[in-house]
């Protein structure tokens, strides 16, 4: 598999994932006690 085929199929994957993150309304990750919110996601 080439390079321009993977990015293609990690874009297919992560992008709906992108968008449900984007469209809660409060999302709040914590990560190694660091608060990742929403609009740091975006």
């Amino acid at each position: 598999m080439n390079l321009p085929n993977l990015l293609t199929i990690l874009r297919i994957f992560f992008v709906p994932l992108l968008v449900a993150v984007l469209v809660q309304e409060n999302l709040r990750l914590g990560i190694g006690g660091v608060t990742i919110t929403k609009e740091i996601m975006g």
